[in-house]
């Protein structure tokens, strides 16, 4: 092919079955790109040797960095690299070629000013970490494909989709992936896997409100959620307070529950005030060919 050959590579290691059934915008962004002059490929370092064939582009699972690297730089030879990643990440041990244009597809709340002379350009999740390099641009998206409003009944009350982390203000907090119905307490709930994008679909549409309390994916998690037309609160200073749309508590965690309840009966459209206009994948799409141009 003598086009342009794009390359994008995770910075972190991920599983092949927490990775095949996730639909996220970034890859709905690659059916918009033109077929004649890209060919796209995605390589994951992970716990598998796999080929996962898509419709308009290929995942290739690798097992070690050699093999990864022997993907990347010898089967594939990219004109242009795009890496997923955050300010922690590890990237020295990726097969980057440093003399072909490459960017940063920033993840998570962990700056690293060094990686201002690793990339061309780093393309942060919201306009306020364009502060943070300078040679940040800002771009988000999400998959409106598959999170779009369905009327299915609401069965939660409220949603906790992020692996949430241990809090010591709240015990429920220290369960991953909880649903359930709200109570001054939290004290009912139920938990059930998001590993797959039509999942987490499914339960945001049957949610009368989704609730964010740290950086795990925050950012497109509530793009998700209002793509669904679902209110979204997030906890004060996580990345996903500064998207539009979102309501932003001021409380600290013990007093989040006040604060959701407000949101249960909001009736608003923020997939058309917010989403459709800002974040739809084939705007991502227009990106990804200025930065290629």
């Amino acid at each position: 092919m003598n086009g342009k050959r794009l390359a994008f590579i995770y910075a972190d290691y991920k599983k092949v079955d927490d990775f095949y059934q996730l639909q996220t915008g970034l890859f709905e962004s690659f059916k918009y790109l033109p077929k004649k002059n890209y060919e796209v490929k995605v390589f994951v370092l992970s716990d598998q040797m796999n080929v996962h064939q898509h419709n308009s582009y290929d995942i290739y699972f690798r097992n070690t960095y050699r093999a990864l690297e022997y993907a990347v730089k010898d089967q594939f030879e990219p004109t242009h690299t795009f890496v997923i990643g955050g300010g922690s990440s590890n990237y020295e041990d990726l097969p980057i070629n440093k003399k072909k244009p490459k960017f940063l597809i920033h993840k998570g709340s962990v700056h690293n000013k060094s990686l201002e002379n690793l990339f061309d350009k780093i393309i942060v999740e919201v306009p306020e970490d364009q502060d943070e390099y300078k040679n940040a641009i800002y771009k988000m998206t999400v998959n409106t494909d598959i999170y779009k409003p369905i009327d299915m009944g609401k069965y939660f009350t409220v949603c906790y989709p992020q692996s949430l982390v241990a809090t010591p203000d709240l015990e429920l907090f220290n369960q991953a992936r909880v649903f359930g119905s709200i109570s001054a307490n939290l004290d009912t709930t139920v938990k059930i896997p998001l590993s797959s994008s039509f999942v987490r679909q499914t339960i945001f549409n049957q949610s009368k409100a989704v609730v964010l309390i740290n950086d795990d994916d925050s950012v497109e998690t509530a793009l998700s959620a209002l793509a669904c037309n679902v209110p979204v609160v997030a906890v004060k200073d996580i990345k996903a307070s500064f998207v539009p749309g979102v309501i932003k508590s001021t409380a600290a965690i013990p007093e989040l529950p006040n604060v959701t309840l407000k949101a249960l009966n909001m009736k608003y459209n923020f997939r058309d005030a917010y989403i459709m206009p800002n974040f739809q994948p084939s705007s991502y799409a227009e990106m990804i060919v200025d930065l290629t141009k």
